[in-house]
């Protein structure tokens, strides 16, 4: 059941934007952590009040009820109306179970995260989602498979040369390569790095740092970073840019 509130001064509305019920966030400079695009249809998990989009936090509590960035149990999901109004929407105790989405547009699409379930928008976007990584600096939020106990892929030198010459490894290495230095002839650099990286069995910067900065500069460290989370995520390339979330409001 939903709670119709007069709406407090702490949570003010945005622009209009295509959506006739609820507003829109005109601050460009802040992305949602989900999908790392200008936010649209402005809402907060209650009781943190982390900001997202409203289809992508929905969607997300299908598959997890907790704040993707500080991992607290989500409530519900706030969203101001332009009519002043606060919606609250409570969270299921449980994850699989939808939260309902209020406005009939929105009910309308078919979203994943963010952005249609389609191979080429997964790529279109996920390009989109990296280049706001590297361009802000973005920092991180921990993934499950960073706070695991079990063997991590990217600490075992065996798993890092298996890993990295598999097809989904060499994908990622050659998008971000991509997307570090705007160009699509990567096929010699990625051999390259993955060379590196193979003969050196570790993901520790201090060691292969040094010889990958010729070619990514200055991004190089947060290459390799970003490289072991997603060694250690073990999931496809696709899925891991849908999960994957980043502190927008607080790069480093």
């Amino acid at each position: 059941m939903d709670d119709h509130l007069e709406a407090p001064g702490a949570v003010s509305g945005g622009s209009a934007g295509p959506c006739s019920d609820c507003s829109d966030n005109d601050d460009s400079e802040y992305l949602c952590p989900i999908c790392l695009q200008p936010v649209t249809h402005q809402s907060y998990v209650e009781p943190c009040y982390h900001e997202y989009c409203y289809l992508c936090i929905c969607q997300w509590i299908e598959f997890r009820p907790h704040c993707p960035l500080c991992n607290g149990k989500a409530q519900s999901v706030v969203q101001q109306l332009k009519s002043g109004k606060i919606v609250k929407t409570a969270v299921a105790s449980e994850p699989g179970k939808p939260v309902e989405v209020h406005s009939r547009r929105l009910r309308q699409q078919t979203r994943v995260y963010g952005w249609p379930e389609d191979s080429q928008k997964d790529s279109e976007q996920g390009h989109r989602k990296r280049m706001a990584v590297y361009s802000r600096s973005l920092r991180r939020a921990a993934f499950l498979s960073e706070t695991s106990t079990r063997t991590r892929v990217s600490k075992s030198p065996e798993l890092v040369r298996q890993a990295i010459v598999s097809g989904r490894c060499r994908a990622w290495v050659q998008r971000d390569i991509a997307v570090i230095l705007d160009t699509s002839d990567t096929t010699i650099l990625e051999e390259l790095v993955v060379s590196i990286i193979k003969d050196s069995g570790t993901l520790d910067n201090q060691v292969v740092g040094p010889l990958i900065e010729p070619v990514l500069g200055s991004h190089t460290g947060m290459f390799v970073d970003e490289l072991a989370a997603f060694m250690d995520s073990t999931l496809p390339m696709a899925m891991y840019d849908r999960y994957i979330v980043y502190d927008t409001a607080n790069p480093e």
